[in-house]
């Protein structure tokens, strides 16, 4: 990956448990700087300002004056915008939520601020929620920031393709401003998934599950159950 001999400021909105921050932080060292970072809950702007100590903070980027010069630019901007209005597990409103406003308080800020690269989150619903249609207006926004002057790329990623032991998908959205960036952007590449067993300490004595049918504690259907299990754990060598 490209590395920066220069200091890399870097702003997070809806910022959570600042973990594009972590990743930011780990590719780039102490060349990393924290101008800014924002979100509405009151714990979490405890608990990153203690930790991570940002050089300004918003619990509320609605309210943000981004042609106030006491904004930060940054080089590196990144935002997970709610995803409850595009859930399958929230209300899906869509971009009649209210919550919706604070991705184009995000386009704004890349709009007025320019940073080299941006990178915005959100989950996989954004792409089928009203037929297709709020995907294209998301896309259509970021297309348009600086005339067109950003090359926007982006990509469906699952977290289990990447060393973590959960189905998580998630939508990126990848921009570049031409004038600053040349290199190619390189997706990152799926890893193997461990089995559960690598995990684990290797067993010398194996138990006898025989003890199991006489416990006087499991009813009938329970001991059926673990019958069954025993007899496929056999089956597959263990």
């Amino acid at each position: 990956a490209r590395r920066y001999s220069a200091d890399i400021s870097i702003g997070c909105d809806c910022c959570g448990l600042m973990t594009p921050w972590l990743a930011l932080q780990q590719q780039y060292g102490a060349r990393a700087q924290l101008a800014f970072a924002s979100d509405t809950d009151d714990k979490v702007q405890k608990y990153v300002q203690e930790h991570y100590k940002p050089t300004r903070w918003w619990s509320n980027i609605l309210h943000r004056d981004n042609r106030d010069p006491g904004t930060p630019s940054v080089r590196v901007y990144t935002a997970g915008f709610p995803c409850q209005p595009f859930s399958t597990s929230g209300s899906r409103k869509g971009l009649v939520d209210v919550r919706s406003n604070v991705f184009f308080a995000c386009v704004a800020y890349i709009e007025v601020k320019r940073p080299d690269v941006f990178i915005l989150e959100n989950v996989v619903g954004l792409i089928t929620h009203n037929a297709g249609e709020t995907y294209d207006i998301v896309r259509r926004a970021l297309s348009a920031i600086g005339d067109g002057n950003y090359s926007i790329e982006e990509k469906l990623l699952n977290t289990e393709d990447f060393g973590i032991p959960q189905h998580r998908e998630r939508l990126y959205f990848v921009g570049r401003r031409l004038e600053a960036i040349h290199a190619q952007l390189l997706w990152p590449r799926p890893v193997a998934r461990q089995s559960l067993e690598g995990f684990l300490d290797p067993v010398e004595v194996k138990p006898k599950p025989q003890g199991f049918h006489n416990d006087t504690s499991l009813n009938k259907v329970q001991k059926i159950r673990i019958g069954e299990a025993e007899s496929a754990l056999r089956n597959r060598g263990h």
